[in-house]
């Protein structure tokens, strides 16, 4: 396993984090988290010398202060590869918790302010994505407009609505609303009108199936569209199921533009076995099955991890047919 020397700018950066989370500490609550981890991913294909071609290695601070009303959350100050991003601030005000101070009764209606950096430009969706792979991801609707500020409505335990805006360009905005009109069930709205320049539409809906039917393992589904508005319209519904009982786990998912279809399914297994974690799973897919026996892929994975001293050691085996076969050493520390 080789050692990662993280470089001198990161390391002043994270200094600089450290130093104001000291400072500011005295007088208001602090939390800080992160996570440092190195690993090399090996190729193996044909019979060929193994060659390491991605390197894992990375560390990421985050801390959070925080006051009766207010918080400020420090993070990305994380450098991945050779690659330092910046560090961003996003500043949460509880508008409603202010208000009260000043005598004004806000009642079953809550206002939350996200200012600063990395405020966020999507609009709420209720989908899962349980298998985390194209075409069967989740699609955001989203602003493509930086300069943002949002604001978040809520109402008791009915749902949030949340509306983001970009008052620099004066033009960007997105709009969306999540609703939970019964115990186990969602749903959610969303639209902007600069996702990459277009009008955008999505929307999602999520049921507990498990929670609805009280059944003895969890079993959820959640289906969502998003439509980008130009001429022609380009569409996107993907829908997934997902349940686990005992540490087997099952996930199915389609998706379809409305001209190819996609079908995707996984099954998994977790267990422990004397300090081990042991996992495997195995995927099947295709993008477009009226072509299956050209496009299907199948890829099987495992892994093994056990933590010592605080410290996570793993690894993890991939292969593809008629692809590579992947081994992933690596080591982790989260605090």
């Amino acid at each position: 396993m080789e050692i990662y020397v993280m470089k001198k700018k990161f390391v002043l950066t994270l200094a600089l984090v450290l130093m104001v989370a000291v400072t500011l500490s005295a007088a208001t609550p602090l939390e800080v988290s992160g996570k440092v981890s190195a690993g090399y991913t090996f190729e193996f294909g044909d019979g060929a010398t193994p060659s390491a071609v991605a390197n894992s290695g990375q560390a990421t601070v985050n801390a959070t202060f925080s006051g009766d009303a207010w918080k400020v959350e420090l993070k990305n100050a994380e450098y991945k590869g050779g690659k330092q991003d910046k560090v961003t601030a996003l500043l949460t005000i509880d508008l409603g918790k202010t208000l009260a101070a000043e005598g004004v009764d806000m009642g079953d209606v809550s206002l939350t302010l996200h200012a600063g950096t990395k405020v966020g430009q999507a609009a709420p969706t209720v989908f899962a994505g349980a298998l985390d792979a194209d075409p069967w991801k989740k699609k955001e609707v989203k602003m493509t407009a930086g300069n943002n500020f949002g604001l978040t409505i809520g109402y008791a335990k009915l749902g949030t609505l949340y509306v983001s805006y970009d008052p620099v360009g004066g033009k960007s905005f997105v709009i969306g609303a999540k609703l939970a009109p019964v115990d186990g069930v969602q749903a959610a709205l969303g639209f902007t009108n600069d996702q990459g320049g277009q009008n955008a539409l999505g929307v999602s809906a999520a049921a507990d199936i498990a929670k609805l039917a009280d059944l003895d393992f969890t079993l959820k589904t959640t289906v969502e569209y998003v439509a980008v508005l130009t001429d022609p319209v380009g569409n996107n519904l993907v829908f997934d199921v997902a349940g686990s009982y005992e540490g087997i786990g099952l996930a199915v998912a389609y998706q379809t533009d409305f001209d190819k279809h996609g079908v995707a399914a996984n099954v998994s297994y977790e267990t422990e076995i004397e300090g081990f974690g042991i996992t495997a799973g195995a995927t099947i897919s295709s993008v477009d099955v009226s072509n299956f026996g050209k496009n299907y892929k199948l890829e099987f994975e495992a892994g093994v991890s056990k933590v010592m001293s605080g410290v996570t050691y793993a690894l993890d085996l991939g292969y593809k047919l008629k692809g590579l076969f992947t081994v992933t050493p690596s080591v982790t520390i989260s605090f």
